[in-house]
């Protein structure tokens, strides 16, 4: 189900985290191996699932309108032999439409437990433009790892609009939310309408990741950003 080890690198117990994955046994959009990959699909309906022991993202999607994701589960597990990044529980790719989450548990996500990325574009598109629009995810448990929910967008192009995202708690290294134009990227990105009613998470400042610790990392040019209802549990921490 291209959900295997490459064997061709290193032997039987190494995935080629490295290089992205196998051409020959990973997913045909990403050359990763996920535990579900969904691109160019309406209509998608997933209730009551666990992933557990992945190899890479758990769950991608892009070029997607309509999904509803409810009671969800997931948790990579314990293993020494495993990359300590490129582990995220849901990530979501461009061209994504009316995405609604509830009842999402994730561990041992060893990167964001949940990422919006709207400039990441699949290679079926001849221009750069993207966006990722009309997003709601509602109770998010996060236990440990890298960073709770990302929201990325590079350019003008990338754009990012009404995301609403209430009651996240638990535990992670980094941040309970990122906003923010990406690695490195040069411009500020294209966020839209952003609300967050919620944040209940202790940063415990040990990322894997390198990156700066705190309750939220926000960068980019925003219209419109509402935050609420939100629990400091260190006020060492921004």
């Amino acid at each position: 189900n291209g959900n295997g080890y490459n064997t061709g690198v290193g032997g039987d117990t190494v995935f080629d985290v490295a290089n992205n994955g196998s051409a020959v046994n990973g997913s045909a959009q990403t050359k990763r191996n996920q535990i579900f990959s969904f691109f160019g699909v309406e209509n998608l309906r997933l209730e009551n699932v666990q992933m557990l022991g992945g190899r890479y993202w758990a769950f991608a999607a892009g070029n997607v309108r309509d999904v509803v994701m409810n009671d969800i589960f997931i948790d990579f597990g314990e293993s020494s032999d495993r990359d300590e990044y490129n582990y995220d529980g849901i990530h979501f790719k461009g061209m994504t439409q009316n995405v609604r989450m509830k009842n999402i548990t994730l561990r041992n996500c060893k990167d964001d437990n949940i990422a919006l990325n709207a400039h990441a574009q699949l290679s079926i598109y001849e221009d750069d433009i993207s966006f990722i629009k009309d997003v709601s995810m509602e109770n998010i448990f996060i236990d440990g790892k890298a960073m709770g929910v990302g929201l990325y967008s590079e350019t003008a192009d990338s754009r990012m609009d009404r995301i609403f995202i209430k009651n996240i708690s638990g535990t992670t290294e980094s941040h309970a939310v990122r906003i923010t134009n990406g690695n490195g990227a040069d411009g500020d990105g294209n966020f839209g309408s952003i609300t967050i009613d919620g944040v209940d998470v202790d940063i415990t400042g040990s990322s894997t990741l390198g990156g700066d610790d705190g309750t939220f990392n926000i960068h980019g040019n925003i219209e419109k950003l509402h935050l609420k209802n939100l629990v400091r549990q260190d006020f060492t921490k921004a």
